[in-house]
């Protein structure tokens, strides 16, 4: 169910769209990876160290169209260098969490608009 309410509010789209844009990706999709460790902390926020083996014994590998054995500690360590990274040239830190935060925001209010004050109850 989290999968399918990650996958109608576009996460991973929106993840990879702000984080990878000027990267050229290969390989596993950040979104995907950050969309599945999203979950896990949603569902077992206690199992963070354990998060790699708690993967395996979902269909998360299934339903992100991975092979399960991509879901390592280091993956999600790359994932998470996607968002917040070093600009060496620029000798600061680049944290993309933000925009990712309010991409995810406006996505879900166009979904799920406010009602006007008169009307809410």
């Amino acid at each position: 169910m989290l999968w399918s309410i990650a996958e109608d509010l576009g996460f991973i789209q929106i993840i990879d769209g702000i984080c990878c844009s000027d990267s050229g990706l290969n390989g596993v999709s950040p979104g995907k990876l950050l969309t599945v460790w999203a979950i896990n902390r949603a569902i077992d926020p206690d199992s963070a160290t354990m998060l790699e083996r708690w993967v395996q014994t979902t269909d998360l590998p299934h339903l992100a169209g991975l092979p399960a054995d991509v879901f390592t500690k280091d993956a999600f360590l790359f994932a998470l260098d996607f968002v917040c990274k070093e600009d060496k040239t620029a000798a600061s830190i680049t944290d993309l969490s933000s925009r990712i935060d309010d991409a995810l925001y406006h996505r879900w209010r166009k979904s799920h608009p406010l009602l006007p004050m008169k009307k809410r109850h």
